[in-house]
């Protein structure tokens, strides 16, 4: 094959093709493996991964041609390239939207063999320009405004918020600042405004990357509307967008140091949070408003409930050829924020952090940062768990170095 050190490829059928597959990533190509069959193709990337290379698995159904242009979308997305497609034959019928494109570097034009030169064209004309890539960031507070500005250049972004003065200010603002941006009312509580909310996403351009911030404090709502917007909200968003999100694609749910903090669960409670459907969840006799009254045992558990909601949907994600992680911060420099530490908790905030290793504030720019990891190539291998950003609060606590008292 010569030096393709670099170069990108895909490979489809994973069971015939996969001797060509490894080929290539013995040359240094990142290959990307397209199949039908989940559990064949995620093999095939993890074995060619134990090789050091770099790999990603797309579910694509070779005769269907939206699938085929999510496999060539993804593949750009992830490597920024793409050099060569492979269809690994099993018969010699009719082509399907592949056209039986064999051992074809993309932008060749051999004259003597016309169905190659058509699908190179095809490829070459479905490969997504960046800014067809959608962020979605669901909440417009101080840690949605701040991922949004750091995630957003090149990309159009959906920005969205229940409360729509805040919404069109941070709007207004990332729009003076060049970033495109396209504005829309969401309640997260609701299933409807949620589906929708995905509808226009799709509707925008390939969503890459999808951020949910939006949530409710002790200090702001009731239990039962932290239950409706914490834990069912933040439910519905990973089921929604995990039936949009792209191949390739990333998602964060912004959670909170108290998950780490609240009372255990037992193992039965924990599964029930991580995988009863999002509609039934308040319906839980442990998780219902009746049985939750309090706003700062509602918001724990909430918290707690969007950690194992996202490792369980990780999976559902990973179909797709996805990742989601969730982020836990600790006290962080936002309105919301501010409001804790004016509030009667505000003491044992202060405590907390005068406990911590960082001995500081946290602000919606470290938070940017982490979450830029998680949505990044960086991370290509991280998925379905919680990044602790608290500046070590709960280590502190844990250490015995902070006690809490009620």
């Amino acid at each position: 094959m010569g030096t393709m050190q670099g170069k990108v490829a895909i490979v489809t059928g994973a069971s015939a093709g996969i001797g060509r597959a490894f080929a290539f990533a013995r040359e240094g190509v990142g290959v990307a493996v397209a199949d039908i069959d989940v559990e064949r193709g995620t093999k095939t990337v993890a074995e060619i991964a134990e090789m050091g290379v770099d790999a990603l698995f797309v579910p694509t159904d070779g005769s269907d041609a939206s699938s085929v242009a999510e496999l060539v979308r993804g593949t750009v997305h992830r490597f920024g390239r793409l050099d060569y497609a492979l269809k690994q034959r099993r018969d010699r019928g009719t082509a399907g939207p592949y056209c039986q494109v064999h051992d074809r570097k993309l932008g060749s034009h051999d004259r003597s063999q016309p169905h190659r030169h058509e699908v190179s064209k095809k490829l070459t004309r479905r490969e997504p320009r960046m800014d067809g890539d959608a962020l979605v960031v669901v909440g417009a507070g101080g840690m949605g405004r701040a991922i949004a500005r750091r995630q957003g250049a090149g990309k159009t972004v959906l920005l969205c918020d229940f409360d729509e003065t805040i919404l069109e200010a941070a709007a207004a603002a990332l729009k003076g600042e060049g970033h495109r941006v396209t504005a829309q009312h969401v309640d997260v509580s609701s299933p409807q405004s949620v589906a929708a909310l995905a509808k226009t996403a799709a509707a925008l351009g390939s969503v890459t990357q999808v951020v949910h911030t939006a949530g409710l404090s002790p200090v702001q709502a009731s239990a039962a509307a932290i239950l409706s917007v914490d834990l069912a909200g933040a439910a519905l968003v990973l089921e929604e967008f995990g039936q949009v999100v792209a191949a390739g694609g990333a998602g964060v749910v912004i959670s909170s140091m108290a998950g780490h903090m609240a009372a255990p669960l037992a193992p039965e409670q924990e599964a029930a949070l991580a995988t009863t459907p999002a509609s039934e969840l308040l319906h839980l006799p442990f998780a219902s408003p009746e049985a939750v009254t309090d706003p700062g045992l509602a918001y724990g558990l909430a918290k707690r409930a969007n950690q194992l909601r996202v490792q369980a949907a990780s999976v559902t994600w990973g179909e797709r050829g996805a990742r989601v992680n969730s982020i836990s911060p600790g006290v962080i420099s936002t309105p919301m924020g501010q409001q804790e530490l004016e509030s009667a908790s505000g003491q044992m905030m202060r405590a907390m952090i005068d406990a911590s290793a960082a001995g500081r504030l946290g602000t919606p720019d470290d938070i940017a940062a982490a979450a830029a990891f998680l949505l990044g190539p960086e991370s290509s291998f991280i998925t379905g768990t919680d990044l602790l950003a608290d500046g070590g609060v709960v280590a502190a606590l844990r250490s015995g170095r902070l006690t809490l008292t009620a």
